[in-house]
């Protein structure tokens, strides 16, 4: 490898690096939703079973819609 030849790549390869970067920075600040793994789902289905045994209602989760009710 030449040394202009490895100038290129590196110019390059630095390039590239520093827009990736600039990208995942701007995503960072676009992207305002809370994560996938947020544990308010898994508390809002717990207090929704809790109504469901407790009080005889039924769940309105939408986790819980696929699953038909029998009367």
């Amino acid at each position: 490898m030449t040394l202009r030849s490895f100038r290129s790549t590196l110019w390059f390869t630095s390039a590239f690096l520093v827009f990736h970067a600039a990208i995942l920075l701007w995503w960072r600040c676009v992207d305002t939703r809370p994560p996938a793994w947020d544990p308010t789902n898994h508390l809002q289905l717990a207090l929704d079973y809790r109504d469901a045994l407790t009080q005889a209602r039924p769940v309105t989760s939408h986790w819980y819609s696929g699953c038909p009710v029998e009367r």
